[in-house]
Parts: structure tokens; sequence; C-alpha cells
């Protein structure tokens, strides 16, 4: 499955790179999150609960920060494993953060 989605915001490049690197401001932004465990500056625990129609997981996802020139890229990678049906998801996400249209 892949998922992506865009947004602009009406936002200083600077706000908006302070909130990709503020864990608690990210994560309210996911449907279904727990809670997040700092384990370092680039490093996160995050634990999310979500029901789709039928289905519940609750999923377990380590996230790093990969790569990142300030202001401008972002670069996050981050596995994970659902402990309701043994899967283990992985994803990479990244975009350059100021991006002009």
């Amino acid at each position: 499955m892949e998922i992506e989605k865009t947004l602009l915001l009406n936002a200083p490049p600077a706000r908006v790179w302070d909130l990709l690197l503020d864990p608690n401001a990210m994560g309210a932004c996911v449907p279904g999150m727990q809670s997040i465990d700092v384990l370092s500056s680039v490093e996160y625990v995050a634990h999310i609960h979500v029901t789709i129609f039928f289905m519940s997981a609750k999923f377990k996802l380590k996230t790093r920060i990969a790569d990142m020139r300030a202001l401008h890229y972002l670069r996050a990678e981050g596995t994970g494993e659902d402990t309701s049906v043994a899967s283990s998801p992985s994803r990479t996400a990244g975009r350059p953060s100021c991006a002009r249209r």
C-alpha cells in the first residue's frame, strides 16, 4: 500500500521546519497516535492504534531522521511491528519542506 499526501502551508519555512522536528506536534497529526517515546533528537518510537472498518491494528513504529538539510530537506525512515496481525511495516518519507510551485 502506498499513501501520499501533499499539504500547502501558509507559514514561513523556519516555522514549518520547527514543526517537522517536533515529534509531539507531528504525532498530533497522525490518526490513532497513542504516545511517542523520544529516544534522541533524531529517533522516536510511536505507539499507534487504528481501526479501519472491521480491522483493528496496533503499531509500534521506530522512526529515524536519516538525512536533513535545514529548511530545505528532511528524510525519515521507519520500521515497526504490528502486534495484532504479525506484520512488519516500513516507510520512508522525504520531501523538500519549502518547495515552491
